[in-house]
């Protein structure tokens, strides 16, 4: 992967002005998942979170007070002491080599350091140095669990899960309704706006925002900006300008948000925390939005869809979104799958489209989104018209002078970068063969993915609310 984005992977949360606030940590939570198959999420959870309350770099000292404020915690569990001496001295040297390990691959900075441990919990292996890293974590756990298998007193369930009561996971049918809701959820919070529901998708001849202007680039390889003047941001930004805000919704019109390269929404210690897109949060500037990592994420959180099939997917794992995540899935990204080309089906609206730095939805398709209904014979299949495309994407993106969250025509998107022009040309061709072949084809194009969420029982948890989201529930 290109230097400029693996920077960008470990840089995207992080803003020294943000208010995000972390979950405290407790390392007691931690000790009762030893032996769970997600205990490397918590662990490196629990990490973060102290390092991030100590506000330090990381040193000889910090590691050395983390081991003393956790093992004292896994000397007070039941599983623990009933082991005899060498096997809970073996122990506690296993989990030190494990941090020990696990700081001495993290970068320095706290802020690189808090996006990089958020996305190995989330199991990221993105590119050969993080499988090499989650390959080395995982051998540390393996010996741990041959000293303290699971048993019936481990709690390996989801503990982080918002809400109350039990959760009762959808159909999948009603899941891909909710995923759809959820995009339209997310556009009408960010603009605070029902109308922006019924604006046509943008096109490449549309004009461009005024009143933003780079200044310099992102440690992570994308362009800062900011605004310096909100009166013309406000009366040329397509899905701001005009617009109007009931009682007690956010005034974006008075602080719009924009394309943030970086930018996070925020979240809080609470257990339910919502996503908040109206405070500043992330590595970007001082500006509202976030990118186009950052939007995914937010989706399949407010529909309720997980990564895993064995981890949580709560508020504060909005730190680790990486559009790597989706052109790379690691092992325990399980609940992501590559799209096939069948004969009776190709994209739909929630379908994930990833490339080197950046990634975006499906927003919406038409009746022939992939333009091969016309086609007569299996021979032309090798030449898609692109053009005909009938879909439109959703994204967070620097399009049209630093636009933010917006709905581009798919025709018109895809056709002007090369790599999404190629992959969806070649899923258009295998979806064309496919229809008079009556058979399955894969497709894989370099640099280019095309995923869909399972939406399975096990990849589903319970939805995380978008702040301010009520002002516009009315209209989904």
């Amino acid at each position: 992967m290109k230097k400029s984005y693996l920077l960008f992977f470990l840089l995207a949360a992080f803003s020294s002005c943000s208010l995000t606030t972390t979950p405290e940590s407790k390392p007691d939570a931690v000790v009762d998942k030893v032996g769970c198959s997600s205990y490397e999420y918590y662990l490196i959870k629990e990490l973060n979170r102290w390092l991030i309350q100590q506000n330090e770099n990381v040193n000889n000292v910090g590691l050395k007070s983390f081991n003393q404020d956790w093992l004292p915690s896994l000397e007070k569990n039941p599983r623990y002491q009933a082991l005899d001496e060498k096997q809970k001295l073996k122990l506690k040297e296993i989990i030190s080599s494990y941090l020990n390990y696990l700081i001495s691959v993290s970068p320095k900075d706290p802020e690189e350091r808090k996006q990089f441990l958020a996305s190995l919990a989330l199991g990221d292996e993105s590119d050969d140095r993080r499988k090499e890293i989650q390959q080395k974590l995982q051998a540390y756990e393996k010996q741990m669990l041959e000293i303290l298998p699971a048993d019936s007193t481990t709690q390996c369930g989801q503990s982080e899960k918002p809400g109350d009561g039990p959760f009762h996971p959808a159909p999948k049918d009603e899941a891909q309704v909710r995923l759809e809701e959820s995009m339209k959820r997310l556009l009408a919070t960010t603009y605070q706006s029902c109308q922006v529901l019924n604006l046509k998708p943008l096109h490449n001849y549309d004009d461009l925002v005024q009143g933003i202007k780079s200044v310099g680039q992102h440690p992570g390889g994308g362009q800062k900006r900011i605004i310096t003047s909100v009166d013309k941001v406000s009366t040329t930004h397509y899905y701001i300008k005009g617009q109007s805000y009931a009682q007690g919704c956010f005034q974006v019109s008075k602080n719009p948000l924009i394309y943030d390269f970086g930018g996070r929404p925020a979240y809080t210690s609470d257990a339910k925390s919502k996503l908040n897109f109206f405070k500043n949060s992330g590595s970007g500037t001082n500006v509202l939005g976030y990118d186009c990592s950052a939007l995914v994420y937010s989706v399949l959180m407010n529909a309720g869809l997980k990564m895993s099939t064995d981890l949580p997917f709560v508020a504060e794992d909005i730190d680790g979104a990486y559009s790597g995540h989706f052109l790379q899935p690691g092992t325990k990204q399980n609940c992501i799958e590559d799209i096939v080309a069948t004969p009776n089906e190709n994209l739909m609206p929630g379908d994930i489209v990833a490339m080197d730095g950046h990634v975006l939805m499906i927003y919406k398709v038409g009746g022939d989104p992939l333009a091969i209904s016309s086609i007569k014979t299996r021979e032309q299949c090798a030449n898609i018209p692109t053009q005909n495309f009938d879909f439109q994407v959703l994204q967070s993106s620097a399009s049209k002078g630093g636009i933010g969250v917006n709905v581009f025509e798919g025709s018109d998107y895809i056709n002007s970068i090369t790599i999404l022009k190629k992959g969806f040309t070649a899923m258009a061709q295998q979806s064309c063969y496919s229809k008079f072949d009556q058979k399955k084809y894969k497709f894989k194009v370099s640099g280019f993915s095309l995923v869909r969420h399972k939406k399975t029982a096990a990849c589903q948890s319970r939805p995380i609310e978008f702040e301010k989201s009520s002002c516009v529930e009315s209209c989904l």
